[in-house]
């Protein structure tokens, strides 16, 4: 194990001296001797205890996320209240309040086969339900992600880049005919959380061409 630490140290150490070497060409090319001097103050030693804790960057992805507008907030109300009233025709339950213990009820109609599995409608009214009990359970918010593909309405982890899709977690499941277990789901998304706070607590490597 302890070769292997050894090891993994070596390349990240490569890594970084490539990086710093990068910056520092990048920077005479641009601005001249000046900013190369500011781009290589930004660099500094790292002990191994440290290395093995740095969260290196990662390829970023071609994303936006903003903020629901007034229509977006609308749909979203509309999806909650007509998710709400089949609860409401189907199980004669009227305190959905988007809590843990609404799981409950979704659930039971899940197993009772309440829903068609083709409804993507229903399933994703659902889903909005669903994403609203994870919104208080880990203290997340909802937002508009955008990408290659278009729009999304998701729980943003405070202002990272860390996002759930709780529209499409149901409706997808039931379109492979997969299990649908939501108190299984939550304890899943409970782990995704905790990395998501994890990586945010890790001291990132200095981006000295993005901090120019």
């Amino acid at each position: 194990m302890q070769q292997i630490n050894r090891h993994f140290i070596a390349v990240c150490s490569l890594y970084l001296l490539s990086f710093g070497v990068y910056a520092q060409e990048v920077s005479v090319t641009v601005d001249g001797a000046e900013s190369q001097t500011e781009l290589t103050s930004s660099m500094r030693e790292l002990t191994p205890e440290q290395l093995e804790q740095y969260a290196f960057p990662e390829q970023e992805d071609n994303f936006e996320s903003r903020d629901l507008t007034a229509g977006q907030i609308e749909i979203l109300a509309n999806m909650r209240k007509a998710a709400k009233e089949l609860i409401q025709r189907k199980l004669g339950i009227l305190s959905i309040n988007g809590t843990k213990s609404d799981l409950t009820a979704m659930q039971s109609m899940i197993n009772r086969r309440m829903v068609r599995l083709d409804d993507v409608i229903v399933w994703q009214n659902l889903g909005v339900l669903f994403g609203d009990v994870l919104a208080r359970e880990f203290n997340m918010i909802w937002v508009i992600y955008e990408d290659d593909l278009g729009p999304s309405k998701a729980l943003r982890w405070r202002k990272t880049d860390n996002f759930l899709f709780p529209v499409t977690m149901l409706s997808k499941r039931a379109k492979y005919g997969e299990e649908i277990n939501l108190k299984q789901i939550l304890d899943e998304l409970t782990i995704t959380v905790d990395e998501f706070k994890t990586w945010e607590l890790k001291p990132k490597l200095p981006n000295p061409i993005k901090s120019r």
